[in-house]
């Protein structure tokens, strides 16, 4: 129910697509609308991660006008590139924002949301995948800069990892046909 034609499971996105179908039928307008909010959701969310990297304002904020100026050219020239890529950044950039909170703060509210956040990712198109390592980068880099603990670094990045690998079982499983796909694919010859 939730594979697209090339086999990935995108439930979130298609979830999306559906609630804005439901809701706006055919109309173009408003899925374009979600689609720009979505873009400047993550725009504003890359000028957040950047501030990880450097304190200095300028860059910052050419790096979110620079990220966002992109989305609009790329649009413009070249139609819709889908929501689902746009959906799963939004995804992996609040993973990493939540998780540099987490990294500092150590609360398990904040891992909570982490974990969620890398599970919507990973269920939004299958680049999300990338918040696996881009977790673990992030533990390795604050661990190093003495700003976490080592049970919060490697928190960060095992906890997500089991939560997808959890995810895409529990969609496997509820999916027949993809449990039946994935098992005619898993060969150990």
């Amino acid at each position: 129910m939730w594979r697209m034609h090339n086999e990935h499971f995108m439930t979130v996105s298609k979830a999306l697509l559906y609630l804005q179908y439901q809701l706006f039928g055919m109309n173009n307008f408003p899925y374009q609308a979600v689609n720009v909010g979505i873009h400047a959701i993550n725009a504003a969310l890359m000028y957040a991660v950047a501030g990880e990297l450097t304190c200095l304002p300028v860059p910052r904020v050419f790096g979110g006008l620079f990220f966002s100026s992109q989305g609009s050219i790329g649009k413009s020239r070249c139609g819709n590139p889908g929501q689902q890529t746009t959906l799963a950044l939004l995804f992996i950039l609040m993973s990493l924002v939540i998780g540099s909170r987490y990294l500092r703060q150590g609360t398990t509210s904040l891992l909570t949301c982490t974990l969620l956040t890398a599970l919507l990712a990973s269920w939004s198109m299958g680049f999300g995948l990338l918040v696996i390592p881009l977790l673990a980068a992030q533990a390795l880099v604050s661990r190093v800069m003495h700003q976490s603990s080592r049970p919060r670094a490697v928190a960060i990045w095992i906890l997500p990892a089991t939560a997808v690998l959890c995810g895409f079982a529990v969609l496997l499983w509820s999916d027949r046909a993809g449990f039946e796909f994935a098992r005619s694919r898993a060969s150990v010859c």
